[in-house]
């Protein structure tokens, strides 16, 4: 791919640039680890929807469009007003109070979700009928609310840290730290959501699931001391970026960054490989709850051991792609996770008992451990040639493009589990008493329509993005030079 022919205009400021210290780094990725967590219970939704309030999978997909539909309009606004936000810049720096602020709106708005206001049945499903619409108004409000908070923290703190760690060695250094503590905190999130759900009364329980959300909210709010340590920026850079802020002022029109992160064939890579992870996720978090339940008859606590052997894979294969980025580039790197993947969901159809779905999972894990590590260098190099480029740093409206993107991942989950329902009759309040073909469509759900979406993410991938290892190197340095 040939050099970006840069834009960047003399500023008449200097920025030096010193990589951070290696406890800065992990206190950056380890202020996270709750942020694992806590989409992994926000993802319980769609569990507590259909096996407490009794709603049908075409009901869910319903409340979860409605939810997208709010999801997709609040994503680029939240961006491109954080980007333009200056007021707390001198003192705060440009992120910080987003993300603190962001953090703790973010854990009280998980209990709203689950507040248990509902009268339910032992079983599951509401006692009155002739709430069902009301009930599904509410979770779409609700899990909105919950969803525009998060937002702002997360985009913002996915925007802080290409500018916050610019030299490649850190980066590298980050993108394996941060593999490593983001798997620790999906493992404590996959043990902590089931067991919690199972200890206060079980998946038909409504109690559970907002005694759940409230352990929860204390874990991410404890945290943050750890997070703000690592998101606090230097004062050299918060005095660059408000003396930035000021000869940068011109209003740019609300959707010019977002015209130009649609157009670059490198950031939609990115985008496509994140919407991949975020769909997945979700149908695997979902289907295993349903096949561990009803199709193996198991307590919903079981659920955490395939899932861990998951990220273990994923933890010990993290581990070897961070050697594998060093020599073959981020891009490669990426397509031995999807081979890797494909052939974990592949062999996932074969499953007859716990072990043998934990076995296939941890297969499965290596090839998204290998495509997580992969897909953060994709992300900064994708937005370090578009900065080299256009001369401007829009990293939170390029990542609310890439939201608005994965924000229909929501939905999309949600439909293929309605299609999987219709196709092979599946009623999540009968549990076992499921048909053989009915419990068949939910290992479908984990395996051969998971594959499908690895293999195609993959292609996609390999045809768009097209940023060299050298060419990476290349434009860090220039960009280094201009204080950008």
């Amino acid at each position: 791919m040939s050099e970006p022919e840069s834009k960047i205009e003399a500023t008449g400021l200097d920025r030096g640039y010193t990589p951070p210290p290696t406890r800065k780094i992990i206190a950056l990725a380890a202020g996270g680890i709750f942020v694992q967590v806590m989409f992994t219970a926000a993802f319980r939704i769609q569990l507590y929807a259909l096996k407490v309030l009794g709603l049908t999978a075409l009901m869910v997909a319903l409340f979860m469009a409605i939810f997208t539909t709010a999801d997709i309009l609040n994503e680029y606004l939240v961006g491109h007003l954080s980007d333009r936000a200056t007021r707390f810049t001198k003192r705060w720096g440009k992120r910080f109070i987003f993300i603190i602020g962001g953090a703790v709106g973010t854990a009280l708005a998980l209990i709203l979700i689950f507040l248990p206001i509902w009268e339910t049945k032992p079983e599951g499903g509401l006692v009155n009928p002739e709430q069902t619409l009301i009930a599904i108004i509410w979770l779409a409000i609700s899990v909105s609310i919950w969803d525009t908070i998060q937002t702002t923290e997360e985009l913002n703190a996915r925007a802080l840290e290409p500018d916050l760690i610019r030299d490649q060695k850190s980066r590298a250094k980050f993108q394996l730290v941060g593999s490593i503590i983001g798997n620790i905190g999906l493992i404590l999130g996959i043990i902590l959501i089931p067991l919690s759900i199972s200890a206060f009364g079980g998946v038909s329980n409504p109690n559970a699931y907002f005694m759940m959300a409230i352990v929860i909210a204390v874990l991410y709010i404890a945290i943050l001391p750890v997070r703000a340590y690592g998101i606090w920026e230097p004062k050299e850079m918060r005095e660059f970026r408000h003396e930035f802020d000021i000869i940068k002022k011109e209003e740019a029109p609300l959707w010019d960054a977002g015209k130009r992160a649609l157009k670059s064939r490198n950031w939609m890579a990115f985008v496509i490989t994140y919407l991949e992870w975020g769909l997945i996720m979700r149908m695997i978090v979902l289907g295993y709850d349903l096949y561990i339940v009803d199709v193996l008859g198991l307590d919903i606590a079981y659920t955490a051991l395939p899932q861990v052997a998951a990220l273990l894979g994923s933890f010990i294969f993290g581990i070897v792609s961070y050697k594998l980025l060093r020599k073959y580039g981020a891009k490669k790197t990426f397509m031995i996770g999807i081979y890797l993947a494909s052939i974990g969901f592949f062999l996932m159809i074969f499953t007859i008992d716990l072990w043998t779905l934990t076995l296939f999972s941890f297969i499965m894990g290596m090839g998204m451990g290998a495509q997580v590590t992969a897909r953060g260098l994709v992300a900064v190099q994708a937005i370090d040639y578009d900065t080299l480029k256009y001369g401007k740093r829009e990293e939170a409206q390029y990542y609310a493009i890439n939201q608005i993107f994965s924000a229909t991942s929501k939905t999309t989950s949600a439909l293929l589990l309605a299609v999987v329902v219709a196709m092979f009759l599946y009623d999540p309040l009968k549990g076992t008493e499921n048909t053989e073909f009915a419990k068949f469509g939910l290992l479908v759900y984990i395996s051969i329509i998971p594959m499908i979406i690895t293999i195609i993410s993959g292609i996609l991938v390999w045809k768009l993005f097209n940023i060299s290892k050298e060419l990476a190197e290349d434009n860090k340095e220039k960009l280094l030079k201009l204080g950008l």
